[in-house]
């Protein structure tokens, strides 16, 4: 769990220092997509709900009011239960930010997730996995590449390699 929380810091911070400067510096803001695609109702116990809870407190404590749109993806049947049971916990200006999109009851192709996708993202930057133009496929974008380099970086001044 240390070192998912440690790499989870290392991911953020590399976005706000090294991406955010590209945008609007101090008051850009985040957009989180978070695909539930195969979730299962165990998946959402145990270490799963620790490290949200530990990643939203630091995210809050070092980012705050840096999240824009938090858009939550092919959420399943249970979701509703669970999301009913999470909202209270759920600071209201975080809440209102937070957009359920599931497409898989709607038989449109992933019609829902690309519009609303598209309410903040360009098509053309939406990875076509979503209904988007993107000709890059998820992993392989410039900045996930700066971001590998940097870590493997890192890792290496850690460890003493070469």
């Amino acid at each position: 769990m240390d070192q998912l929380l440690h790499h989870y810091a290392i991911v953020t911070e590399f976005l706000w220092t090294h991406l955010s400067p590209y945008q609007n510096g101090p008051s850009s803001k985040g957009i989180t997509v978070l695909d539930l695609e195969g979730m299962r109702l165990r998946d959402f116990a145990g270490e799963v709900v620790t490290f949200v809870k530990a990643a939203a407190s630091f995210t809050g404590e070092h980012y705050p009011e840096r999240s824009g749109r938090i858009y939550v993806l092919n959420a399943p049947s249970f979701f509703g239960v669970v999301w009913r049971l999470v909202k209270p916990l759920v600071d209201p200006v975080t809440l209102a930010k937070v957009c359920v999109v599931d497409s898989s009851s709607s038989g449109d192709g992933g019609g829902a997730i690309r519009a609303a996708l598209m309410e903040r993202i360009p098509f053309e930057n939406i990875p076509r996995e979503y209904g988007g133009g993107s000709m890059i496929p998820l992993g392989y974008a410039p900045e996930e590449g700066m971001l590998r380099d940097l870590m493997s970086y890192n890792n290496n001044q850690q460890f003493g390699g070469s």
